[in-house]
């Protein structure tokens, strides 16, 4: 597995679930995508568990051993991901763990990207009010294949329960492509925020994946 260089610090790609689209410019998936899990509440929300299941699918359908170079991606056209994001931290001595579902739009053309992470489950707090949202997302076609990231974003957003924890994620993406674009995964570095609590840093094995829609 590649070595992922973030904010100085040399993390292990650890990643979750996948998904793609057909576009312009990029060749369609061999096989078709495994699609998120219907929810049990009228397609509305996902559990802890079933988004769990999502990702540990994804994971093993893709090859996470070598990625794609940036400076073989298409040069037009646009591909869509979805798959599930994996937050776990400790804040003032509670330990949070929490996944959504991800979504991803790559534009090819202008080297961007943007997203969401909504359906937020917390293992223990449940469902949270609030999305987080992939901005100002970038791809460097012309990245260290063996040292840099082929992406990078800004992740942020504010996540509320019901019991009344309110989390704010200050933070980023940062990724590559894999299996012929069929699916992206990466890390997720920055920090988990409460307002009677210091700042804390969000856990080493935060990581997304998610495949061609």
């Amino acid at each position: 597995m590649k070595l992922l260089t973030a904010s100085g610090l040399v993390v292990l790609v650890v990643a979750l679930s996948g998904c793609l689209g057909s576009p312009e410019g990029a060749t369609p998936g061999p096989d078709p995508a495994i699609g998120p899990p219907r929810s049990t509440d009228n397609d509305a929300i996902l559990t802890y568990d079933q988004l769990s299941g999502y990702g540990a699918e994804i994971r093993q359908v893709t090859d996470l051993e070598t990625p794609e170079p940036g400076a073989e991606l298409p040069e037009s056209g646009r591909v869509d991901y979805v798959g599930t994001l994996r937050l776990p931290g400790s804040v003032g001595g509670t330990d949070y763990s929490m996944l959504g579902l991800l979504t991803i739009e790559m534009q090819f053309a202008s080297d961007a990207f943007s997203g969401a992470v909504s359906n937020v489950v917390d293992e223990d707090l449940g469902l949270a009010d609030g999305s987080l949202y992939v901005g100002n997302g970038t791809i460097d076609r012309d990245a260290d294949f063996d040292q840099d990231v082929t992406y990078q974003s800004d992740l942020t957003g504010t996540l509320r329960f019901d019991e009344g924890t309110e989390i704010t994620v200050d933070a980023g993406l940062f990724g590559d492509f894999y299996s012929e674009l069929d699916a992206i995964a990466g890390i997720v570095a920055g920090n988990l925020i409460l307002a009677t609590e210091p700042v804390a840093e969000i856990g080493a094995d935060a990581a997304f994946i998610a495949e061609r829609e």
